[in-house]
């Protein structure tokens, strides 16, 4: 490997986030809380109708981790969640919801970002009859 390689390979790995792989992230249903795959469906909804889904970012390794990184960005999609940047035990986890609210009919989607772990939520608003 020559010597330009080499420090573009160590100034990513010194851009990587604190604590990246160190995040799972679960939908929570009542107490229970199920693994996320990359992908989240909010479901069908009608215009002005809104639909919300709490999550849950878990520090699943055996060591403190940091979360920089807690966002959505996609028409119609908001997240209400901690201030950031948030410290978590190992173990420990925060939740946040996701709520989905458009006016007009069509297919939406949005990448979910926290702690290092991406989804891509999805809603579609039916057209009003």
């Amino acid at each position: 490997m020559n010597a330009r390689i080499l420090r573009v390979a160590l100034l990513a790995a010194s851009l990587a986030p604190a604590g990246y792989g160190q995040f799972q992230l679960f939908v929570v249903n009542g107490s229970a809380e199920q693994p996320l795959a990359a992908l989240y469906n909010f479901g069908s909804v009608y215009p002005n109708q809104a639909a919300s889904a709490h999550f849950r970012l878990r520090n699943t390794s055996s060591a403190a981790a940091t979360v920089t990184v807690l966002s959505v960005a996609g028409a119609g999609f908001t997240l209400n969640g901690p201030s950031l940047p948030l410290a978590l035990n190992p173990q420990a986890a925060v939740d946040f919801t996701v709520t989905f609210l458009a006016s007009g009919a069509g297919s939406y989607s949005a990448p979910l970002l926290a702690g290092g772990v991406s989804l891509l939520l999805l809603a579609t608003v039916l057209p009003q009859l």
